[in-house]
């Protein structure tokens, strides 16, 4: 019995530091969404929180969305949780 295949790592449009949300989530390219991510990168300031509506065709899902950045070692975070959802 074999294992299972080596994950690929998804490559978004040759570029690695793009969001890489907006590649499985095309409805994140959105100023509202991916605009204020790269404007807080940008700035090396990011914390913004706000409902965001994900609009897959079979079943969109309203979400809580939080975009994060940490000065003390560079990253960037997106955090999303569903709303109506607690865990």
């Amino acid at each position: 019995m074999k294992g299972p295949a080596p994950q690929t790592p998804r490559r978004c449009g040759g570029s690695e530091s793009r969001l890489r949300l907006v590649c499985v989530a095309p409805c994140t390219n959105v100023r509202e969404f991916a605009g204020k991510f790269h404007e807080g990168i940008k700035k090396k300031d990011l914390h913004e929180v706000f409902p965001y509506l994900f609009d897959f065709k079979m079943a969109p899902r309203n979400v809580t969305v939080t975009l994060f950045y940490n000065k003390s070692n560079d990253t960037a975070w997106v955090f999303v949780r569903e709303i109506g959802k607690t865990a």
